[in-house]
């Protein structure tokens, strides 16, 4: 995934920084005793609710490995430029990077196999 920001491109490339990134951002404690880190889960279900925080944070984890990384300014422009099919299309196409990029692929494929079934038991 290609994301111009600012008068820059950049490529949105998940790594092992940037899921270590995301699970410092979303962790559970258990017990009071130990964190863990469930960044990926809750990108993805994030990504599903179009939420702004969530795509920022997408965003800052796919570029982590960038040597110039983009500003919140230039990605808030991004945002900001967008209309609403734009905005929809923003987080689908990060769904899908998702499900393309090698470390991802199969923990997302079975979290959204996971939501589906959570889904059918609900309208059952």
């Amino acid at each position: 995934m290609i994301l111009k920001l600012g008068n820059r491109d950049y490529e949105i490339r998940i790594s092992f920084a940037s899921i270590d990134y995301l699970d410092r951002i979303y962790k559970v404690n258990v017990d009071g005793m130990m964190d863990y880190g469930v960044g990926l889960n809750m990108l993805v279900l994030g990504l599903q609710q179009e939420d702004l925080i969530v795509a920022l944070n997408f965003i800052r984890a796919g570029t982590i490995l960038e040597k110039q990384k983009p500003s919140n300014d230039e990605i808030e422009e991004y945002f900001g430029s967008l209309d609403e099919k734009g905005f929809t299309a923003f987080f689908k196409e990060a769904l899908d990077c998702l499900k393309k990029q090698p470390l991802t692929k199969v923990k997302v494929s079975k979290i959204l196999k996971a939501k589906e079934k959570q889904a059918e038991k609900a309208n059952a």
